[in-house]
């Protein structure tokens, strides 16, 4: 009777625990494991000055008809910002420990000013005009 009892926790073991039989002894097969990456990641920050960063949100008033569409064809989100011409879309910039990506384009007359995307216009109204510390990040694959 308890050598059934042994063969019905043995199956029980390797049916649910992953319990298996290897040179006479029982063992449980790890389930870890190790990733090696295949590339390493650089990120590389250069600090761009203080700025003025204003927020704006998707309104005709703000934007021209089409005011979830950004300048680069993509459609705005969190993440959005508007640069200024010299900066290329799908730029990384980082504002109070945000990372940012270059999708929309200031007017032209704002040389030196960033645009923060925000849902709503209340959200970016109360977010106002500031003067941050604004760095451009690069990640780079190799």
């Amino acid at each position: 009777m308890k050598t059934i009892h042994y063969c019905i926790l043995i199956m029980i073991l390797i049916f649910i625990v992953g319990v298996g039989f290897k040179e006479g002894f029982f063992y449980i097969p790890s389930r870890q494991f190790t990733i090696t990456p295949k590339e390493t990641i650089k990120i590389e920050i250069e600090l761009i000055g203080w700025r003025e960063v204003t927020g704006y949100s998707s309104t005709i008033e703000q934007c021209d008809d089409t005011p979830f569409i950004t300048a680069s064809g993509e459609r705005v989100r969190h993440g959005t910002i508007a640069c200024p011409w010299y900066f290329p879309f799908g730029t990384k910039v980082l504002i109070e420990d945000i990372i940012y990506t270059c999708e929309d384009r200031m007017n032209s007359r704002y040389v030196h000013r960033f645009d923060i995307w925000f849902p709503d216009e209340e959200s970016a109204i109360e977010f106002g005009k500031q003067i941050l510390e604004v760095k451009k990040v690069e990640l780079i694959l190799y």
